[in-house]
């Protein structure tokens, strides 16, 4: 078994890990949403200052062939290749799954929060904006013209930490998987795990590693851990079922004490084989 995540510092809980700030959070964003429907009310989007989301999207572009990903349909040697799956984990107003529709991603996109109020408000802005259900068609080797519905994103309350995936799970998990300040959040929460001497955000990353399809990628982006103290959380949290296979670059870095660090740290995992611990 690899070493224990818990020797790696926690934070201390502040109240952006509380379930009642974010909901305070999001229930302002929604009315004022709902009063004046523009670009500037959308809300908050984590890390925007570091252009952290178009970061990730540049990333997933660049790494298509290295993990196997398919932007849009395709068909090769005669078989019909669906577009990647995303699941966005605490998605907030919804807009980085937005920003990765506008940049051609046509699989399926689900984005889930455990805030009511934060999957209100992405719903209401992807209506708005009219993110409606479009046709896209492409010329296989065959000749033959496939078609695809690219479906709006859709979003679901739901709360990792404690209920179990929904239908909107499909079989055998997300070809992708994105964290934004999700782990963040989560790492600030003051509650423990039932019977267990462990903050409840140590059992985050054992969490997020099902949804992951294997040989699916993850990314998760902080502002609160090193590098170094995420790939001990996502590596050994999993026993070593996510494996750290690259990281998003462009971020501002700098190194104190020997150590490295920055505004935002963007990893990405791949899930491997079966549990084995």
């Amino acid at each position: 078994m690899s070493t224990s995540p818990s020797l790696t510092p926690t934070l201390d809980p502040s109240e952006i890990g509380s379930k009642e700030y974010w909901s305070t959070t999001y229930s302002s964003d929604l009315g004022h949403y709902t009063e004046d429907p523009t670009p500037e009310h959308t809300g908050t989007e984590w890390f925007s200052e570091h252009n952290t989301s178009q970061r990730m999207i540049s990333y997933l572009d660049k790494s298509i062939q290295e993990f196997g990903l398919n932007k849009q349909l395709l068909t090769k040697e005669g078989c019909r290749c669906e577009p990647s799956t995303f699941l966005d984990v605490g998605m907030g107003n919804g807009h980085l799954l937005q920003q990765l529709r506008d940049a051609g991603w046509h699989g399926m996109m689900v984005g889930v929060d455990y805030v009511e109020e934060a999957v209100e408000l992405a719903r209401i802005i992807t209506e708005v904006e009219q993110l409606d259900v479009r046709k896209t068609s492409i010329l296989g080797e065959d000749g033959e013209v496939d078609r695809l519905e690219i479906q709006k994103p859709e979003f679901y309350t739901w709360d990792i930490m404690t209920q179990e995936p929904g239908e909107w799970m499909p079989h055998g998990g997300f070809d992708v998987v994105l964290d934004k300040g999700t782990f963040d959040a989560i790492s600030l929460s003051s509650a423990t795990l039932p019977g267990k001497n462990k903050r409840i955000f140590e059992a985050y990353p054992s969490k997020v590693e099902t949804l992951v399809k294997r040989d699916g990628i993850l990314l998760v982006a902080s502002c609160n851990w090193t590098a170094d103290e995420l790939k001990t959380w996502f590596e050994a949290g999993t026993y070593g079922n996510l494996i750290c296979v690259g990281k998003v670059e462009g971020f501002r870095t700098f190194k104190f004490a020997g150590k490295e660090g920055g505004g935002v740290c963007c990893l990405c995992f791949r899930r491997q084989g079966a549990r084995n611990g």
